[in-house]
């Protein structure tokens, strides 16, 4: 009888453990540099095309390899930085694991072209889909340079996986921005085809390359720290807690120079700002945490992102103290959270967006997609009903609370505001008697937005002119990003045009956010989308006209009156779907009338 476990053929091998360190381009990007900064390069060249799926080239000035090395190194776990086990516990190096080039070579076709400075001519070596192609001496320049094309050309499902190119190409620019941060001696320079798109000049000043990847404004506004307690140092640039963004990407952890992703580090960032920040903000955060090698075990993923500490509870106080030490420093006191109180007079709230000739200009060629995309995913088919009603609960059961119910209900509907709940919610009935809970600004939200979308299906565009334009200041991944989606931001109402490096000049916002702080709307927009995975131009422009609704839309705490309130519902029950949010969260909950004659037992 044969057995049913087998070795794999080296060729599956090689593919399944370049799985974990080749996740995308970026990954590439990162192994290759790792090696050129270990190899003592000064200057670090990147070229990519079509965000790094097509061409990857990372050029350096280091020390080079001999021709037998050059071989040697496509090798898994041929490495020149650890030589035995005991090593792995004092690792100094970007890299130690002996991995990337063959992981890489697994997944693409790769030529490595290399000269050490002794040596009078270089080697050159070719190697696809893991197997060796060339090995022949050639003229080149000391140091190294490595050249990935066609990446996953021989795993078509991992090749599906991968995002649009400017998806990509930001993942790819955050992952040279961290080198900047952590090896400012060391210059960068980041091509994306023919167009430079980074430039790092080293000069010394840790704010200068700070300012290289955040942008200038964000990076004069940080406060430093400086932290020194035996035999751990803690360094770095933190916000004032009245500068913050809507997620965590702004934060860098760096652990020997090496960037890691640590919930001990952003539990200790937390607890630092806990009653300095507003709730639901996070910092600006880029820190630098010294401690002996043997301290830190990096040899946890092949990523080498994720790291442990020997003393976790004793790290995580010292990050507290050395950050709480400098926002002393700066003079921060806590932010207080500010509520508003139901009794308040409201102003009255404009429930319906501002009216604007239809401009005759239609999307650019761009988003000549979207309105196939918006066409099938909000398509207007009516709701159908359930083939059959939900079960009745038991009298012991909660009561029956539910989201689809108005799909049951007689269409149209009409429904009556009774009260206005905790200035959040409305409380309505229809004529049958059945009660309705609706959230006000997801209902709203959800009002602006299928406006918005409306207008944007007819290539209208509702915009407002600024009277006195302002520049947006932004940092490398972010102005990737922006570049790559200038037509789709237009599309959505801000109009930006280039103003040199990582600065653009914003001429134009959605006229709903007219009356808002559109300057930091902005800039939480252009944040969660750079850190989000929208896979399609379409998905990217239903993103931003989400945000934009929701930051239009009425909030909890506002005072409606009646009118405002009944005008809210009418607008809600014109829509096909008025159950949920744009971002997919239910606005309504339904108790039925037979619900509540059954709760108190009438017949």
């Amino acid at each position: 009888m044969v057995g049913r476990i087998v070795i794999l053929p080296p060729e599956v091998a090689s593919q399944i453990a370049a799985g974990e360190v080749v996740e995308r381009p970026a990954s590439v990007v990162k192994e290759l540099v790792e090696n050129a900064l270990d190899a003592g390069a000064t200057r670090i060249t990147i070229r990519v095309e079509e965000g790094g799926k097509k061409l990857i080239c990372v050029t350096d000035d280091g020390c080079g390899m001999e021709a037998d090395d050059a071989v040697l190194a496509f090798q898994r776990h041929a490495t020149s930085k650890i030589r035995d086990a005991d090593d792995l516990w004092r690792i100094v190096t970007m890299g130690f694991r002996g991995e990337a080039l063959s992981s890489i070579a697994a997944v693409a076709q790769v030529e490595l072209v290399t000269r050490p400075p002794h040596a009078e001519q270089g080697t050159r070596v070719v190697v696809e889909g893991g197997y060796l192609k060339t090995v022949e001496p050639i003229g080149c320049p000391q140091g190294t340079a490595v050249t990935v094309r066609n990446l996953f050309f021989n795993t078509p499902a991992r090749l599906k996986f991968l995002k649009a190119a400017a998806t990509e190409f930001a993942h790819l620019a955050e992952v040279v921005s961290r080198y900047i941060l952590a090896f400012p001696e060391v210059a960068f320079t980041l091509f994306h085809g023919e167009r430079e798109v980074l430039r790092h000049v080293p000069t010394g000043d840790e704010r200068a390359a700070l300012a290289e990847v955040v942008g200038r404004e964000l990076a004069q506004q940080l406060v430093p720290v400086q932290y020194h307690e035996p035999p751990y140092t803690v360094r770095g640039f933190i916000s004032p807690p009245t500068l913050t963004k809507p997620t965590r990407s702004h934060q860098w952890f760096f652990v020997n120079r090496r960037f890691v992703r640590n919930k001990t580090l952003a539990i200790a960032v937390s607890h630092a700002y806990h009653g300095f920040a507003p709730e639901g903000r996070q910092p600006v955060v880029v820190l630098f945490l010294d401690l002996p090698p043997e301290w830190v075990d990096v040899n946890v993923h092949p990523a080498k992102i994720e790291v442990r500490f020997r003393k976790e509870g004793e790290i995580q106080a010292i990050v507290v103290r050395a950050l709480r030490e400098a926002l002393v420093a700066g003079r921060v006191v806590p932010v207080p959270s500010v509520r508003v109180s139901p009794g308040e007079v409201a102003q009255p709230l404009n429930l319906r967006p501002p009216t604007a000739e239809p401009s005759p200009k239609t999307l650019q060629k761009e988003l000549t997609d979207l309105r196939t995309f918006l066409r099938m995913r909000f398509g207007r088919a009516e709701p159908t009903a359930p083939a059959s009603p939900p079960p009745a609960p038991t009298p012991s059961s909660p009561p029956h609370l539910s989201v689809s119910a108005l799909s049951l209900l007689p269409r149209p509907i009409s429904l009556t505001p009774i009260q206005q709940l905790a200035a959040t919610y409305i409380l309505a009935v229809n004529e049958e008697g059945d009660m309705f809970i609706i959230s006000q600004h997801r209902a709203h939200e959800r009002v602006l937005f299928e406006q918005l979308l409306r207008r944007a299906e007819g290539g209208e565009v509702v915009r407002q002119g600024l009277v006195v334009p302002f520049p947006l200041h932004l940092g490398q991944a972010q102005a990737a990003f922006v570049e790559a989606n200038l037509s789709v931001l237009k599309g959505a109402g801000f109009e930006l045009e280039p103003f040199g490096r990582n600065t653009y000049l914003v001429r134009t916002v959605p006229a709903l956010l007219a009356q808002h702080d559109y300057e930091q709307i902005l800039r939480d927009l252009i944040d969660e989308l750079t850190a989000g995975e929208s896979v399609s131009t379409g998905e990217l422009f239903h993103d931003i006209l989400a945000t934009v609704a929701c930051k239009a839309a009425v909030k909890a705490g506002d005072i409606l009156s009646p009118e405002e309130m009944q005008r809210l519902l009418d607008d809600l029950l014109a829509l096909e779907n008025p159950s949920l949010c744009p971002h997919g969260q239910p606005i309504l909950i339904v108790l039925p009338k037979a619900e509540l004659d059954k709760r108190f037992e009438r017949k």
